[in-house]
Parts: structure tokens; sequence; C-alpha cells
């Protein structure tokens, strides 16, 4: 499904792209700037994008030796034969899309444009679609990998030794001798000292004397005698099982009440 069409000379005459003469026997100055279009399009679209985008150009009649239509490295060429102009054969293809929410037109031809709002379309003036696949070459760098190239997952980490870990980390490669050994110790240190609680005492630490005289009364609060509960009932009842008491038992029972020490009358 095509996902970008291009107005092939419109698109060219917007940007900046240098055209070369290779000197080829035949090659038109013409033909010259299209074989420079399409491959600045292979070089800054992804396959997966030329596989999806369809260059339009005008031509009352197909370059000799050209076809109407043809393929170069993916990318979809058609020339505008049978058409008054690109504009009419870029309209019929806009109409004719199966999913034109999923297409984008380049082109900065109001015309065309209209013909992608119509049908819910997007649509991108040439210059700006031109400075846009520039910045996305200059983000990836000359050096970057194509998709394709690109490895399909990242490497196993238990294959990986310590420089590849400080590299995946981003750690300058000037660092030498020792010093991985101690960025890595260090990293160690700092896992194991991020589990312990902020609250808790380092080990081996004296505890303070306010905490030292909590833990005594507590122990000590635990040695004082608990004080009796009165239920109403005798010391016989209280072994027998609740189920075993009668109406009569049960009536008895009262709430718990502490047995204090009555109080002395001043």
């Amino acid at each position: 499904m095509i996902r970008f069409l291009v107005d092939g000379y419109n698109f060219l005459n917007c940007s900046g792209i240098e055209v070369k003469n290779s000197g080829a026997a035949g090659l038109t100055p013409l033909g010259a700037a299209r074989q420079a279009l399409l491959d600045f399009l292979v070089e800054h679209l992804t396959p997966e994008e030329a596989q999806e985008t369809l260059v339009v150009f005008d031509a009352h009649s197909p370059p000799r030796p050209l076809p109407a239509e043809f393929e170069y490295c993916g990318i979809l060429v058609k020339f505008a034969v049978r058409y008054p102009d690109a504009d009419s054969l870029l309209e019929r293809l806009i109409n004719e899309h199966t999913s034109p929410r999923k297409l984008t037109v380049i082109s900065s031809d109001h015309r065309v444009q209209r013909a992608a709002r119509r049908r819910r379309a997007k649509f991108v003036d040439s210059e700006k679609w031109y400075r846009e696949l520039l910045m996305r070459r200059s983000y990836r760098g000359p050096s970057s990998l194509r998709s394709s190239e690109a490895p399909s997952k990242l490497p196993a980490i238990s294959n990986m030794n310590t420089e590849e870990w400080l590299r995946l980390l981003g750690v300058p490669d000037n660092t030498t001798g020792e010093e991985p050994e101690r960025v890595a110790d260090a990293a160690s240190r700092m896992g194991s000292e991020t589990r312990i609680p902020s609250n808790s005492p380092p080990t081996g630490a004296s505890q303070p004397n306010s905490a030292a005289g909590n833990e005594e009364d507590s122990v000590q609060s635990l040695s004082e005698p608990l004080p009796m509960v009165d239920f109403g009932l005798t010391p016989d009842q209280l072994e027998q099982p609740i189920d075993t008491l009668n109406e009569r038992d049960l009536a008895r029972l009262k709430r718990p009440r502490d047995r204090r020490p009555p109080r002395r009358q001043s």
C-alpha cells in the first residue's frame, strides 16, 4: 500500500538536492535531476518506507528508454502519460486510494493539497518534507544503520563484559586500568546500600540511650502481673467449655471488669 505520494518535479524544485551529471550516454539534465531525486529518497528513507513510496513526474511520453512505470530500489515511479499534467494523475491516485487517512501527499501545489484534504489525507509542503528528511538523517548520523541493517535485538546481558557494560551506561571510553573495576564496585555498593532502610541504624553502631531505656521499660512492663478480671463465674465453670454451661450460668455471666483496690478515703 502506498503511504507517501510525491509530486516529483515540485519536490525537486523546492528542495536543495544537488544534481550531478554522471556523464551517462543519453542522460539529459532533466534525467540527471530525476536520478538525483530518486537517489536522495533511497538514501534518506528506510527500506520499508521506500517500498511504500510513489513518485509522479510530468511527461507526455516516457523518456526513452524508460517505461511509463518502473521501480527504483523499491520506490515506484510513474510518468503522467496520457494526462495533461502530473497534478491530474496525483488527483486520481488520491481519489482511488483505499486508505486515504494513511496517505501522506508531498506537494506544495494547492490543487494537489485540496485533493488530499477532500479525502482527509495528510499533505506536507515539499520544502518542509525535504528539511524533515535532512534532519532525520542528521539525527541518525552518517554511521547509523538502516532499519534492515540494524541488529534485531540487544546483546545477551549475561555475555557482556565490564567494558560493554560501561559503554552501554555511557561511561567514556578513556576509562582504563583499574577504573572500570572501581566503577563496578561502587555500583554494587550503591545497590547494597539502597536495600538498607534509611531509618535503621548501621551495623555495629551503638543504640541511643533513649532506645535502650525504652527497651528496658518494655521488659519490666512484661514482668509485672496482669490485673485480675472478674467474669462472675467460679473457677470450675471457667475451665469448662462454653457450650456446657446452661442458661442459668450464662445469665450470671457478668461483663468483665478489673478488680482494682478500693480507693482510700481521705
